[in-house]
């Protein structure tokens, strides 16, 4: 591993440091830290050796004491949801704040993704009428000149085929 992949590990380390220590800062309301709690000499420490009397009826209260612990986080988390004004949540609320942010920034938008307005698209539609009574004019045109052109050459081919026998039949009272 070289320097560089080994203080960017300790970088990481010491950001996710920071983000727990941050965390347990935000949540101590709900989060009462960590109960590291180290028994002193003082303190007696129960050995191995000892015996537990088993009681099962204790085991009751305490599964009644968790259900109760457990109720009084479902209500607190109930009261905290209650606190929030969820009419500022509406989507209403959101939606309008998006078409207003649309209409003040709508011509950089159209302008940096290229797009088309109705305008645009009205031009085009103009320009593509135009283009296409162009066409069928230029094609009307074209079909006028060819048929002139043909008639021309159909001309031109019988003139030929009369010169043409004209210059055999002359040959032919030269060849006599």
């Amino acid at each position: 591993m070289g320097i560089v992949e080994i203080v960017a590990i300790i970088i990481l380390l010491i950001a996710i440091a920071v983000l727990v220590y941050y965390f347990v800062l935000n949540n101590s309301e709900s989060f009462n830290g960590f109960n590291l709690k180290v028994p002193t000499e003082e303190e007696e420490m129960p050995s191995s050796s000892e015996h537990y009397n088993i009681r099962f009826e204790d085991d009751e209260n305490t599964a009644n004491a968790k259900e109760k612990s457990s109720t009084n986080y479902t209500e607190k988390f109930r009261d905290k949801i209650n606190e929030y004004d969820m009419s500022s949540f509406s989507t209403d609320a959101f939606s309008q704040k998006i078409d207003q942010f649309l209409d003040e920034k709508s011509d950089q938008l159209i302008e940096d993704w290229s797009l088309a307005t109705q305008n645009d698209l009205d031009s085009l539609e103009r320009r593509w009428a135009s283009a296409n009574e162009s066409i069928e004019d230029l094609e009307k045109r074209f079909n006028e000149y060819s048929d002139f052109t043909n008639e021309r050459l159909d001309s031109l081919d019988e003139r030929i085929k009369a010169l043409e026998d004209d210059e055999s039949l002359s040959e032919g009272e030269s060849g006599d």
